[in-house]
């Protein structure tokens, strides 16, 4: 995957402009991917990967913040969401091929349209062509759901910070800990 920054993106305020650049952005890394598996041998290529990976997550939830909030966006601790790598991309040890597996935590909070704001950034994420496999669920429901699930509390063995807000990131490793018991 080629090289990105977030900051070209996020230097225009518009969001079909961003839109575009993401979706360039995939575009070239999807075509550079064997180039690149070449170049290091196979070895940590899911790391290089999986990095790249994170950088179109990011840009996309500041894109999706700026179409909720334009030149008002709040940092990222202040918007209760957090995105959060499952399975091979946790690991950094996706393929080429590899759909990338992942879980938004989110806590209702009054103020906010939190669900419409998950999906307006699932949306975006398929808009520029990433393989993806979203998981999403309010934080105070993620145990009672996924409890029963072997296939989903497996998945979730494995987890990894993207972006977004840290601190529920610490609550949901938390009810990910209470799975495990």
């Amino acid at each position: 995957m080629g090289r990105v920054s977030s900051i070209k993106f996020l230097k225009s305020k518009d969001e079909d402009s961003v839109l575009a650049s993401c979706k360039d952005g995939v575009l070239k890394c999807k075509k550079a991917l064997k180039k690149q598996f070449i170049k290091l041998g196979g070895r940590s290529f899911g790391t290089y990967q999986s990095k790249e990976i994170d950088k179109f997550f990011k840009c996309a939830f500041e894109a999706t913040k700026i179409s909720y909030f334009g030149e008002f966006a709040p940092d990222d601790e202040q918007l209760p969401i957090s995105v959060i790598a499952l399975g091979s991309y946790a690991l950094s040890e996706m393929s080429v091929r590899s759909d990338i597996d992942f879980f938004i935590s989110y806590k209702n909070v009054a103020g906010y349209n939190v669900k419409d704001i998950v999906k307006s950034y699932i949306k975006f994420l398929k808009d520029i062509n990433l393989d993806i496999n979203p998981v999403y669920y309010e934080i105070d429901e993620l145990f009672d759901t996924i409890k029963d699930d072997l296939e989903l509390k497996t998945m979730f063995y494995q987890v990894r910070y993207v972006c977004a807000s840290k601190q529920l990131y610490k609550m949901t490793k938390d009810k990910i800990f209470e799975l495990k018991e």
